[in-house]
């Protein structure tokens, strides 16, 4: 059985001038070496909650376990961003080079080193 990096438990969001919940009791196990998807229509709120994995909101209330950042490397770039003259390489929050299990990872999404090195505003939504 592999170690869940996040678990939520009837974790809430909403924001703080906002009467309606982003989402709520929300439930789930996200396992090392998963590929998951969100899916939403626009303002759903896929964004808000890679905003709350990525520890840049925090929940309303329930609980979000995250596992260590030392023990499992999990990325979120966001599409749209001030620094879009900055590399790919530059978002990261560690050192690529001596972090030799992102090279598998680029592989496994099909992404080639060369993706690193360009600059953010070069790439697609998708990428």
């Amino acid at each position: 059985m592999k170690k869940s990096i996040f678990i939520a438990h009837n974790m809430s969001f909403k924001y703080p001038d906002q009467d309606n919940f982003v989402f709520q009791k929300v439930c789930f196990k996200i396992s090392a070496g998963s590929t998951i998807g969100i899916i939403g229509s626009n303002g759903s709120g896929k964004t808000t909650l890679l905003e709350v994995l990525a520890g840049r909101l925090k929940p309303t209330s329930g609980h979000l376990e995250v596992q260590s950042k030392k023990s499992h490397y999990y990325c979120y770039l966001r599409q749209h961003t001030e620094k879009s003259d900055l590399l790919v390489v530059d978002f990261f929050d560690f050192d690529l080079a001596n972090s030799p299990e992102i090279w598998p990872l680029l592989d496994h999404y099909g992404l080639s080193d060369s993706i690193l090195y360009q600059p953010w505003s070069s790439l697609s939504g998708g990428e």
